[in-house]
């Protein structure tokens, strides 16, 4: 093509966008309606035969056809009928050679998927979100092909996955149809086609295959998109490749060279160098047993229990990996990764059992971060609340590492034991000299370790900085300020009993003065109830001394978790290249002698400088002020919460000491005048006793029990509150690090 002319009316030619076997592929875009198109012209070749020639008319012809027919969002849009006629024929008569009408098709703007597996921050894979996404594309386009249109793709690899993005939304769609062929079900095609390292052994060894050949690439793709690798010795001779994918056996989904034993192993699990969560893991690997099935007749299917016949669940077992949630939480003393399945079944009660399960204590917080739809914890959630979709592209610097984070208070948090990769172990020490494959793979690992170590800093400092935010939250709810808190209903209860406490020894002092009947007897009934009163007010003093404590440690409390939450420590650690990763992708892609020092060196820094900054006073001092923080705003919480109740219970005590006051004066006053002068046997008057008898007892039960217990208990609280304070302000350390 000449591009040298660069425009045909409002199309201007923009750049070449990728160069295949047989047709280049440009960009253009119409600059007067912003129309964005592809188009892919035959490659000249005059080396062809007039037979060879004949082919690849046919084949172009009917890709160009298919291209048009093939109406889904997961596979490049044919746009050939519906294109500028006169535009058409100007790309027609540059693909002068052959005469051939050039495929026009949707242009997709974010370029393939090789392009995204090269990138250096992928050397490990991809993320486990994209890794869905692509499958989920993948599975879509393969089954449409399949079942709607009789097709064969034949030639499935990154390079023909193409992606467009929307927003922030990525879309990948299959494109390049030029070994496509349509065959029935059971139709046995005999030309080997495809491309080395994806295609299915039977395309080699027999050259006799059918629609099945599509499950092997697409098993081979999903290989190399979660590890980076492909899966069966890419760096072998054919021969070698296919003679031992014959011998593998049906649970086999990789197979790697030991270099120093000379010899081939045989692996049913994915490589440990990835970015996966387990549960998805171990999904995918039993997925791929079927789908990298050595024998085509069976591939993508398994046996019936029911039935005991082979059925296809190529599909089907992969939308039920697809469709799982995954919930991904972090354990902030371990500084370990969890992930789980929740469903719609689960409940809370399993999910707090798992947990309880996989981390060892009973008593755990969970810390929502910031941003999460459930800002705040509540029995009536379940699991599957917890999860959240936008969270899982963790590309996203904005979107938190995890959905959850789980702390525990009474636990002090522990340097992990770092996973060293398996390459590293075997030949970092090698006397001789390594090929090719093996200094591939020990940079991945290398990368893998420096990557890994950074994440868990990361997911460490931002799950602290979330546990600060939180419990300041929670306090700042607890402020007088906001009406209806627990904390202003405390102080609120606290002066209404006052206030009673004082009307009932008024109302007492006033009786006395109001009445006429004199006598020793008289004088002790008022004596005693004036005792009465002087012990409510002798527990209210205490209940108000009580509640200058908690209004200080209240203060206190928000004010260290504020200082917490503003950390900068936290975001220097989350934003500082620790373990110098990015110093480290410098050296990937370059072929050099110094390949393998570079990686010992970037390792042996990475494991030297992880306990020094995991294990940083500065660390440690956050650490362990977030959560004396949060365990004396619980204390706080519980003594508010009992004092309410015991306030409550004086409350209905003094609400009864009232009527029983007031109906025994009622009484003396109607019976004083018949009986001024009549005792009972014990010198009492009988209406007076029987009238405060049963008061008697409830006061003195009350006074024993359990007020005077919970500020006796409070009092304790608060003392060793203190003395947490007092070791706080001693080990009062900068919040700043350095290099």
């Amino acid at each position: 093509m000449n591009n040298t002319m660069g425009s045909f009316g409002q199309w201007q030619f923009k750049r070449q966008l990728g160069r295949g076997g047989f047709g280049n592929v440009h960009y253009w875009r119409n600059g007067e309606t912003g129309e964005e198109i592809a188009t892919k012209i035959v490659k000249e070749n005059h080396n062809l035969s007039k037979d060879e020639i004949a082919k690849l008319q046919q084949r172009w012809r009917q890709e160009s056809e298919w291209m048009n027919q093939l109406q889904t969002i997961y596979i490049v849009r044919g746009l050939n009928e519906i294109i500028d006629k006169p535009f058409l024929e100007y790309l027609t008569q540059q693909n002068a050679w052959l005469q051939l009408q050039p495929i026009v098709m949707e242009y997709c703007n974010g370029g393939d998927l090789r392009a995204q597996l090269l990138l250096v921050e992928n050397t490990n894979g991809l993320i486990e979100y994209e890794v869905r996404e692509v499958l989920l594309a993948l599975r879509h386009a393969i089954e449409f092909l399949h079942t709607k249109c009789r097709i064969e793709h034949r030639d499935l690899k990154p390079d023909n996955i193409v992606i467009h993005h929307i927003g922030n939304r990525r879309l990948y769609k299959l494109t390049d149809f030029g070994f496509a062929r349509s065959t029935s079900e059971n139709t046995m095609l005999k030309s080997i086609v495809g491309t080395r390292n994806y295609v299915a052994p039977e395309v080699l060894d027999t050259a006799e295959y059918k629609n099945t050949v599509d499950y092997w690439s697409m098993g081979v793709i999903a290989f190399e998109l979660i590890c980076g690798n492909l899966p069966f010795i890419p760096h072998q001779q054919l021969f070698n490749i296919v003679t031992n994918i014959r011998k593998k056996k049906e649970k086999c989904i990789a197979i790697t060279e030991d270099f120093y034993e000379n010899r081939y192993e045989f692996n049913d699990h994915m490589p440990f160098e990835n970015r996966m969560s387990t549960v998805f893991l171990k999904s995918i690997e039993a997925w791929l047993s079927t789908a990298l099935d050595q024998n085509y007749s069976t591939r993508g299917t398994r046996l019936s229990p029911v039935t005991m016949k082979r059925v296809l669940t190529f599909y089907s077992e992969l939308d039920s990996i697809l469709s799982q949630k995954v919930l991904t939480v972090f354990y902030l003393p371990t500084l370990t990764f969890y992930a789980y399945i929740v469903t719609p079944e689960m409940t809370l009660r399993n999910f707090r059992d798992i947990i309880k399960r996989d981390i060892g204590i009973e008593n755990f917080i969970c810390i929502f971060p910031t941003g999460h739809p459930r800002s705040e914890l509540s029995h009536t959630y379940k699991p599957l609340d917890f999860f959240v979709e936008e969270w899982q592209d963790t590309r996203d610097a904005n979107n938190p590492p995890v959905m959850l984070y789980i702390a525990g208070m009474e636990t002090a948090y522990t340097i992990p034991t770092a996973h060293i990769p398996l390459y590293i172990k075997k030949y970092f020490n090698a006397k001789i000299e390594l090929p090719e494959s093996v200094l591939k793979i020990i940079e991945q690992s290398t990368h893998f370790l420096l990557s890994n170590e950074q994440l868990q800093l990361e997911a460490f400092v931002c799950g602290l900085k979330e546990q600060a935010l939180t419990i300041e939250h929670q306090i700042f709810h607890y402020n007088t300020d906001i009406k209806g808190n627990k904390l202003e209903h405390y102080f609120h209860a606290l002066t209404e009993m006052h206030g009673r406490v004082e009307q009932f020894a008024i109302g007492i002092e006033a009786a006395k003065k109001t009445c006429n009947m004199q006598g020793e007897r008289c004088a002790n009934f008022f004596n005693d109830w004036f005792a009465k009163a002087n012990k409510f007010k002798a527990v209210m003093a205490d209940l108000e001394a009580l509640k200058t404590k908690v209004n200080r440690y209240y203060k206190s409390g928000l004010r260290r978790a504020k200082e917490m939450a503003v950390n900068p420590i936290f975001d220097e650690l989350k934003n500082k290249d620790v373990y110098k990763l990015k110093e480290f992708r410098q050296h990937l892609g370059i072929i050099s002698k110094e390949r393998l020092e570079a990686c010992k060196t970037a390792v042996y820094e990475c494991l030297s400088q992880r306990e020094k900054t995991i294990m940083c006073e500065h660390l440690k001092f956050a650490y362990s002020t977030i959560n004396s923080v949060q365990k004396e705003f619980a204390l706080l919480q519980s003594i508010v919460h009992n004092s309410l109740n015991q306030l409550n219970e004086m409350r209905n005590t003094l609400s009864q000491s009232t009527v029983e006051f007031h109906k025994t004066m009622v009484d003396l006053y109607i019976n004083g005048s018949a009986h001024n002068n009549y005792l009972s046997q014990d010198g009492d008057s009988a209406t007076f006793v029987n009238g405060t008898a049963g008061l008697t007892g409830s006061i003195d039960e009350f006074f024993q029990f359990p007020v005077q217990s919970l500020i006796e208990e409070a009092t304790v609280r608060m003392m060793q509150m203190d003395i947490d304070d007092d070791v706080n302000k001693n080990n009062d350390l900068p919040a700043t690090i350095s290099d």
